[in-house]
């Protein structure tokens, strides 16, 4: 009898801590949805109708990660694309990169270059290490921090709405 106890107890936590990650990967992506609507990208970049959103490594966030397609921003819809090569990097507008691909990540910034692209990531110390904008979980809070030397570096600039809750780095 205890055993089955002991067995319902540990279910329980499993799932309540599944429930856990799930909503904190669907803060994020509201956050990145939000990153999305307040950075300003040159006009010759944006030509097509959407915003080619990728994501770069693994997928942490699962089947929400597509609940971000069609969504508009700025009078263009997003597209979501989960890619598995550094060359289909050049095609986006925007990435996040997963921590899977940490130990890349100067070789992605150097295959990045100076593209109009925004990099986004919640590898630690990620603005600091030349990524644009860095998220991180510290006491049950998501913080951001912007990089405004790579954002200025891509062509790329940030609205204020989105400076005011962020940390900056230059």
């Amino acid at each position: 009898m205890v055993t089955i106890f002991v067995l319902l107890a540990l279910c329980t936590l499993s799932v309540l801590k599944v429930q856990a990650q799930e909503r904190e990967q669907s803060i994020k992506l509201g956050y990145i949805y939000n990153f999305l609507q307040f950075m300003n990208w040159p006009k010759e970049s944006l030509k097509k109708p959407t915003i080619h959103f990728c994501l770069y490594g693994e997928n942490t966030f699962g089947s929400m990660l597509f609940e971000l397609n069609n969504k508009q921003v700025n009078q263009k819809h997003i597209m979501v694309s989960h890619i598995k090569k550094l060359s289909q990097i050049d095609n986006c507008h925007a990435v996040f990169i997963s921590q899977s691909e940490q130990r890349d990540l100067q070789e992605i910034f150097t295959r990045i270059g100076k593209q109009h692209i925004l990099t986004i990531s919640e590898i630690k110390g990620f603005s600091r290490k030349g990524g644009q904008i860095g998220m991180m979980v510290k006491s049950s809070r998501l913080n951001i921090e912007i990089n405004l030397k790579a954002v200025k570096q891509a062509g790329l600039s940030v609205s204020s709405p989105l400076m005011h809750v962020s940390k900056l780095i230059d």
